[in-house]
């Protein structure tokens, strides 16, 4: 213990009397490296976290019911849709029916051998106002307006990746709709059966392929589909601020649907590849991060290597007068610590203060998602105790390859 202490009053009194500039120095070196630890992980990690949180957000809700295994479609969806009405944690709901098709743009000029402007789209029939509620649709129009439900069989929506001058793949997809604004009338085919709407708006939707279709009111997909309106294909389901998603899946569940659906939380309908690109970016962004652990270790190991190679003579000086290796060492350690400490406190005050809040109200504007910093306290705190570890190793080290010398050796300089 008294070891520890002395330690302790000699790290403080070598850190006072050190150069300010060499002190900040090192504060700031182990300050890069712990951003780099933490944000580039929380970058990668982001990166499909943005992805989540779009599906979550504007798409599938919290709680999604969709068909069982071999069925097309979700049964007795009228009453499944009865009992989310009398549920007090259900902010609202959208059933959707869901079709293939095509739609073509530029029919009205083309030559007769001219290859037709056609691109193969999902079409997905919605109640505007209900899917407004769950998804927030209407903040995605980026050109034009959101549907109404007058809209049957006059407008549609339009997703951004069908249209060339939205599409990043415009130059090798030459079936991307060309010449096409809100106000265009395109031709949309199911089956055998075409029919003309004009585009009302352009949506950009970065959740799945929902930028590469079309939107339509739901009584119009119906009619020109041939489904009843029985045939919803999914419900998504949004919940209130504190609403439990178990608790309603686990009472629709109760009332018998999950005979007739397949009634998930969020959670348990995130695809397993999701699950494994978010480990695999956060394993990767963690072995980024070590290497600037690794090269932090090396800098602290040099500065203090140096420290007590031009400091051997105070230390041979400072065993002659009794004061034990194993203090002298501590006293180093102690050195590392601080260095390490501080570098990590600066480090969580501009993750947790700064960059976490900014990324989260601008986040970036990757192709597939809106990527955000994915920081959570647990995780860092270990990666906090992780860079303080190190520093300690990396200051014992050299102190020990200097302490270790004969003491008449180190007092005459030798």
């Amino acid at each position: 213990m008294n070891s520890l202490k002395l330690g302790m009053f000699l790290a403080v009194k070598t850190v006072r009397h050190a150069s300010k500039w060499t002190t900040a120095l090192i504060i700031a070196v182990m300050l890069i490296t712990f951003l780099n630890l933490v944000i580039v992980s929380g970058i990668l990690v982001g990166l499909i976290q943005g992805s989540e949180v779009a599906f979550r957000e504007k798409y599938l809700g919290d709680v999604v019911a969709s068909p069982l295994e071999k069925k097309t479609k979700v049964e007795k969806a009228g009453e499944i849709e009865y009992t989310l009405d009398g549920m007090p944690d259900v902010l609202g709901y959208s059933a959707r029916y869901i079709s293939g098709g095509s739609i073509e743009a530029n029919y009205a000029t083309r030559k007769s051998d001219d290859v037709a402007n056609k691109k193969s789209v999902s079409i997905r029939g919605i109640n505007p106002e209900k899917e407004e509620a769950v998804t927030k649709l209407s903040e995605n129009v980026i050109e034009g307006e959101y549907l109404t439900s007058a809209d049957a069989g006059k407008y549609i929506l339009v997703g951004k990746d069908v249209l060339a001058k939205y599409s990043v793949v415009a130059d090798v997809d030459s079936s991307a709709l060309r010449d096409v604004e809100p106000g265009t009338k395109v031709r949309v085919t199911i089956g055998t059966t075409t029919q003309e709407y004009k585009v009302k708006g352009i949506l950009k939707i970065k959740a799945g392929d929902l930028s590469s279709g079309i939107f339509m009111v739901d009584s119009e997909l119906r009619k020109f589909a041939n489904k009843n309106i029985s045939d919803v294909d999914e419900i998504a389901i949004k919940l209130n601020k504190d609403g439990n998603a178990v608790k309603v899946r686990d009472t629709l569940l109760q009332n018998g649907f999950g005979e007739y659906a397949k009634i998930q939380t969020f959670e348990e309908g995130t695809p397993a590849f999701v699950i494994n690109m978010k480990q695999l970016f956060g394993a990767l962004g963690t072995l980024f991060g070590s290497v600037g652990v690794v090269v932090a270790a090396i800098t602290l190991f040099i500065v203090i290597f140096i420290n007590a190679l031009t400091k051997r003579r105070q230390i041979g000086i400072l065993k002659g007068i009794g004061i034990t290796s194993g203090t002298i060492l501590w006293s180093y350690v102690f050195q590392s610590m601080f260095y390490a400490f501080c570098g990590s406190m600066l480090g969580l005050l501009a993750t947790f203060g700064w960059l976490k809040p900014f990324f989260d109200r601008n986040p970036i504007d990757f192709p597939f998602s809106d990527g955000i910093l994915v920081a959570d306290v647990s995780t860092t705190m270990m990666r906090v105790a992780t860079l303080i570890i190190v520093a300690m190793l990396a200051g014992f080290i050299p102190a020990w390859m200097v302490v270790r010398r004969n003491t008449l050796n180190a007092i005459l300089g030798r």
